[in-house]
């Protein structure tokens, strides 16, 4: 069969791609490109779901990590826990803002952070404004843990939910721990739109009120600025109407997710492994291979026509043009040995039977050799 795409953004549903065709178009009649009715219609699904007060749409992950730091106090040497393994989006923009990242180590059997590490960041002399954690690769981190660390430290948490939209334990889902969550609804996340767009979920009026404002250049009233630090960011009504339609088949799609992760998982072998789990912790944005054969298991599933990813490939403190920049104050020896070991494999919901079955049986024939 033909290769098998990391991740194909061109399959859309006929019945999908002739709806939205219908609210594109209602939109380009009515003239009314931002802050419309599908704007409105969007936040209160996201505060139902969350049960949150406030939903601040933006222009995309980015920007919302940006606003929730920024509400939250973080300026000019500003400290901000997280971890090094996530893409570098929450040190970038602590950094963005004049902050200085924390770095802290994750666990090496899901990639999470590690509540232990925390602990050690949190007693020492560092005095960090706020805690970002990122649900990464589509499981859910051990928020129970890493909320009564926090709690006890008084220091507010920012869930990133970029890539668990969905995910969930019994104690609550992603994104409902925290004073704030922040999403980013980048096309190929679970749930995505058709471009950049974003989301700052918050658990107080006053923070929700904060946000608006400031991404909003810090307006109070119309051209008058109460706000230092304010920018310009907002969602447009095509991005809110593509993703008034999704989340409604978001649990859908991420149980065809788990499925396919299930599949995959089920033809490894040896010392390889996949970073998931198969209850609702776990959303399966990415399916990630931990292997200790990295280039030459890429290579072999290349030549037998799977395309594959890497992330992370370089941890946050590795990055040429953010040494010196960034403290850590613990070893991150985890962090660092998954970023040489971490593949990812093909995994999104519109693969069909015949592509999961290419990848598996692509998987089953790697060598330990």
């Amino acid at each position: 069969m033909a290769s098998v795409r990391f991740n194909d953004l061109s399959r859309i549903q006929d019945s999908e791609s002739q709806a939205l065709l219908r609210d594109f178009a209602s939109i380009l009649d009515s003239g009314c490109y931002l802050n419309g009715p599908y704007s409105e219609r969007l936040k209160t699904a996201l505060q139902d779901r969350f049960s949150c007060a406030s939903v601040t749409l933006v222009g995309n992950g980015t920007d919302a990590l940006r606003l929730a730091l920024l509400a939250l106090g973080v300026t000019q040497g500003s400290r901000v826990i997280t971890v090094a393994n996530a893409g570098g989006y929450a040190t970038g923009a602590t950094l963005s803002l004049g902050g200085i990242p924390v770095l802290v180590d994750v666990r090496n059997e899901d990639a999470q952070m590690d509540p232990d590490s925390l602990a050690a960041v949190v007693e020492s002399p560092v005095r960090p404004t706020a805690i970002v954690v990122t649900h990464l690769y589509g499981q859910m981190a051990p928020m129970p843990d890493i909320m009564a660390i926090a709690s006890r430290a008084g220091i507010p948490v920012i869930e990133d939910i970029a890539q668990a939209f969905g995910s969930a334990i019994p104690q609550g889902q992603a994104g409902s721990f925290g004073s704030m969550a922040t999403a980013s609804f980048y096309p190929t996340k679970n749930l995505g739109s058709v471009g950049d767009a974003g989301a700052v979920l918050a658990n107080s009026e006053e923070l929700g009120n904060l946000c608006a404002s400031l991404a909003q250049y810090g307006w109070g009233e119309r051209y008058v600025v109460e706000q230092n630090g304010g920018f310009n960011s907002r969602m447009d009504e095509i991005h809110a109407a593509t993703l008034c339609r999704r989340i409604n088949e978001i649990d859908k799609r991420n149980l065809i997710r788990r499925g396919i992760f299930q599949r995959l998982c089920e033809s490894t072998s040896g010392n390889r492994r996949f970073i998931g789990s198969s209850d609702r912790s776990f959303v399966a944005h990415l399916a990630v291979m931990k292997t200790p054969h990295r280039v030459a298991d890429r290579a072999f599933l290349s030549s037998n026509g799977v395309a594959t990813g890497v992330h992370y490939p370089l941890p946050d403190h590795l990055q040429p043009a953010w040494r010196g920049l960034i403290e850590t104050p613990v070893a991150l020896p985890c962090t660092e040995s998954l970023s040489k070991e971490v593949l990812s494999i093909p995994c999104f919901p519109s693969m069909t039977r015949a592509e999961v079955d290419h990848v598996a049986n692509a998987l089953a024939a790697l060598s330990d050799g």
